[in-house]
């Protein structure tokens, strides 16, 4: 491979890995944002909650860095994370988990492909 191609597919690399970062900014901003206007209650997130909310984010990302997944579905699948997190807030724990699993396993396991 030559240096010209190497450095192409770093680029690409590079686009990519910033459109997944900004795909977590602003779900991290929509979170910030529905955050501020709870009350002053709702600031514990039940632990199967928390579980279950790292277990999506990190789904989420490894989908947007295959790209296997379409990215409308992800934004989906975003927005249901953000029910499921707002619902687990309102104290609605068991019916939070049940969002968060069906987030699960709509979007399935990740494969990985190899670079080469």
């Amino acid at each position: 491979m030559s240096r010209t191609q190497t450095l192409a597919r770093i680029g690409e690399a590079l686009r990519r890995l910033c459109a997944t970062t900004g795909i977590i900014v602003a779900t991290c901003a929509a979170c910030s944002v529905a955050g501020a206007t709870g009350s002053e209650e709702d600031t514990t997130l039940a632990p199967i909650c928390a579980e279950r909310e790292v277990q999506v984010i990190t789904l989420l990302e490894d989908h947007a860095l295959a790209q296997d997944i379409a990215s409308d579905k992800l934004g989906e699948a975003g927005l249901a994370r953000l029910e499921a997190q707002r619902t687990c807030y309102q104290g609605r724990v068991a019916e939070a988990v049940s969002i968060y699993d069906r987030i699960i396993v709509e979007l399935g396991t990740v494969i990985a492909r190899s670079v080469r």
